[in-house]
């Protein structure tokens, strides 16, 4: 659940272009990225036995879908962006007989470091200059100073393993469907209007509105009538005064 609600915000809330089937790929490199990273973790790292206890599980796989789901977002974003401005320049590429991954190579490259950067300086300084919230609340709630340590650099590595591992496999995916198996770039395959949600809404709220007018009409008539009978019968009275 909380991946599909993740890959939900990705989609139709923090990315300005979207690609043909982007919501299955997302939640793809959600999927395989928080789960076996969160397993992982909690069984053999922080040898939690059952790993699914959900005091346990549930607050390490919402960390690393809030991390993940903004590893995804700057990634894939960096590729529809620079696919859609330079697009020139990836097309002479594969004219000169690149395939479409080594075309798209710098392009991946970049996203990726765009997308791992916040995580690789937040380990840079954890610790030393910055001491992150869950280090804090151990240390609060009673656990010693290298118990909390231990746990806060075990989450750290979870999450820049799952960050690292989810941008690599969605960079991928929106590299192969924008780019497709004849080295072509695809330009319509790539959607930057609002999503479907948000136009639906703005339909329905603009049916609504004109629906809402045209009931009116009628009474806006009717009220204009009565007025302008009340306002020729003041005339009309006003004239006969003057002229009696």
């Amino acid at each position: 659940l909380l991946n599909l609600m993740g890959t939900f915000e990705t989609v139709v809330n923090k990315s300005k272009r979207r690609y043909h089937n982007m919501f299955p790929s997302v939640l793809v490199g959600m999927l395989g990225s928080t789960i076996p990273v969160s397993i992982i973790g909690t069984r053999f790292a922080m040898s939690v036995q059952p790993f699914w206890k959900p005091e346990r599980y549930i607050p390490i796989v919402g960390m690393l879908c809030g991390s993940t789901i903004s590893g995804i977002v700057v990634s894939v974003s960096y590729v529809l962006k620079e696919l859609h401005d330079n697009r020139d320049k990836v097309e002479m590429y594969l004219a000169f007989g690149a395939s479409r991954f080594e075309a798209c190579k710098p392009i991946a490259t970049e996203a990726l470091r765009l997308a791992l950067t916040p995580t690789i300086n937040q380990m840079s300084v954890l610790g030393i200059i910055a001491i992150p919230g869950m280090m804090t609340g151990a240390i609060l709630g009673g656990s010693s100073v290298d118990q909390a340590a231990k746990l806060q650099m075990v989450i750290m590595f979870m999450i820049a393993a799952s960050t690292a591992l989810a941008s690599i496999v969605t960079t991928v995916l929106a590299l192969g469907m924008v780019v497709d198996g004849d080295h072509r770039v695809r330009s319509d395959r790539v959607d930057v209007r609002e999503h479907a949600i948000y136009r639906a809404r703005n339909w329905m709220i603009g049916k609504m509105v004109e629906g809402f007018w045209v009931s009116m009409r009628p009474l806006l008539r009717c009220f204009k009538r009565i007025k302008g009978k009340h306002s020729d019968e003041a005339n009309n009275g006003e004239t006969e005064r003057l002229l009696g």
